[in-house]
């Protein structure tokens, strides 16, 4: 005997597979002391987002797009890390090495050619988590942190001069990849 599918059974398997994206954009603009990677914050908003996995052997997809004032010609250096539940964030998909200083460990470097306070860039990039740690129910947050290698300031979302000059909108956006 073969059953029908009922209109819950239906909508209970397309639930359970349709995407599981999150996303956070900052509209806001800074400027943050960054000598050494820095967390993207406004004063009232962060570059991170939370997704709770709909399984327990997952990987995440990360895209974000950065904005960045330009002071003079730099390298405007990112990265993406990640936490489970109330744990410590931690780097991935980047290099290991022992030797390596924190500020080589990164997902984006970015050559901007400008020499102007008035200029900025919109950056994007991708990383990719593979094979975490966690169990179903947990909670992972992903953060943007950057610094840029010649200067000690980071002019998120906004420029060095700031007032009417560009402004952007940054974003991470997380996707969850069912296995």
């Amino acid at each position: 005997p073969t059953a029908l599918a009922t209109q819950q059974s239906i909508k209970a398997y397309v639930d359970l597979y349709k995407p599981n994206l999150v996303r956070t954009v900052v509209d806001e603009r800074s400027s943050l002391n960054a000598s050494g990677f820095k967390d993207l914050t406004t004063a009232t908003q962060a570059l991170e987002v939370t997704i709770t996995p709909k399984f327990g052997d997952s990987d995440f997809k990360i895209n974000c797009e950065v904005g960045a004032g330009n002071y003079n010609p730099m390298h405007v250096v990112l990265r993406v890390q990640y936490k489970i539940n109330n744990g410590s964030y931690q780097n991935f998909d980047i290099s290991s090495e022992a030797q390596s200083a924190d500020t080589s460990k990164f997902h984006m470097q970015h050559a901007s050619p400008y020499d102007t306070p008035s200029e900025m860039e919109v950056i994007p990039f991708s990383a990719f988590l593979a094979d975490a740690s966690y169990s179903t129910g947990d909670t992972l947050t992903f953060k943007v942190q950057g610094f840029y290698d010649t200067i000690d300031r980071f002019y998120f979302n906004r420029t060095e001069n700031g007032g009417d000059f560009p402004r952007s909108r940054s974003f991470i956006e997380v996707q969850e990849i069912y296995q």
